[in-house]
């Protein structure tokens, strides 16, 4: 009787065509970025490389920058999810179906947890707040490049890379394994090293804990949003180790980086990783025991 077992090379071939979206998005936002960055030089008459330089300065940089990794994480999924892997766009995570109860979930969560760290280092005197301010046009750039990392980055990782890799292997190693890429992703920011690596580790499984329960995308969209627009506009921290420029707090931090996560931001502290291994337990637990499934 013919074996009818996968052979290894069977095995490994849908993993590999399903990492491959990873370069393939790489690739796509480097065109993207040519085609728009090129047209405006060449609208202004200026050199391209020269103009890139200069370009970087404008605070429509990163405006203009976040549209074409959302333009280039649409394309992907579109290729990778709909014609390849012949799914519905919308199955991707996209049920309306608790939609908002899910978004207000994400927002909450974001909320406290990042409203929870700031007060806990200034009751612990490991930050100052040196200025308050409120600059309209920076807030407004800012919550709408923030909008679109929430949307383009859970769209390719939990969307697509998670809702895949669960279709490949148990929900709770594609999470796991889903959270390490999604932490190698921030590999090349700025002071990057173990802690920060852990962190985000983490944050992957927070984002990715009710998805794998739900197949919904709105709860990591809503964290991931506020999570970032809190931390750095608002709270004056960096992001991932990037500056977000004008904040409305202005902070000094005056104590432990291990406490306030150092130049890298509070995603690198220790107070925030006690909360977010307390909340993915909460959130395991709650949709674990109400099974609240995409089919319910």
């Amino acid at each position: 009787m013919e074996d009818l077992k996968p052979s290894a090379r069977q095995k490994i071939k849908p993993w590999l065509i399903a990492l491959s979206a990873l370069p393939s998005f790489i690739i796509a936002v480097i065109i993207l970025q040519i085609l728009i960055f090129g047209t405006w030089s060449l609208l202004s008459g200026s050199d391209f490389f020269h103009y890139q330089v200069t370009l970087k300065e404008n605070k429509f940089y990163e405006l203009v920058g976040s549209v074409t990794m959302l333009l280039a994480t649409i394309l992907v999924v579109w290729v990778y999810w709909v014609k390849i892997q012949k799914s519905n766009f919308i199955s991707i995570g996209f049920n309306k179906k608790y939609l908002l109860k899910e978004i207000i979930i994400g927002l909450t969560t974001g909320i406290f947890l990042l409203s929870a760290v700031f007060v806990v280092l200034l009751l612990l005197n490991q930050i100052e707040i040196e200025n308050i301010q409120f600059d309209t046009f920076s807030f407004i750039n800012y919550l709408l490049i923030f909008i679109m990392v929430g949307i383009y980055e859970e769209l390719l990782i939990r969307g697509y890379f998670l809702g895949t890799f669960m279709n490949l292997t148990n929900k709770y190693i594609a999470l796991i394994i889903t959270a390490i890429l999604f932490s190698l992703m921030h590999i090349m920011n700025a002071n990057f090293s173990l802690i920060p690596f852990i962190n985000i580790v983490l944050a992957g499984i927070l984002l990715g804990v009710v998805y794998i329960h739900t197949r919904r995308i709105w709860f990591p969209m809503a964290l991931h949003i506020i999570w970032n627009f809190l931390q750095g506009p608002v709270f004056g921290s960096e992001v991932s180790g990037g500056s977000t420029g004008e904040t409305i707090f202005q902070i000094k931090t005056t104590g432990s980086d291990l406490l306030t996560g150092g130049e890298f931001g509070f995603e690198a502290s220790f107070i925030m990783t006690g909360l977010m291994i307390g909340l993915i337990i909460i959130l395991e637990r709650y949709y674990k025991k109400y099974q609240i499934n995409s089919a319910s």
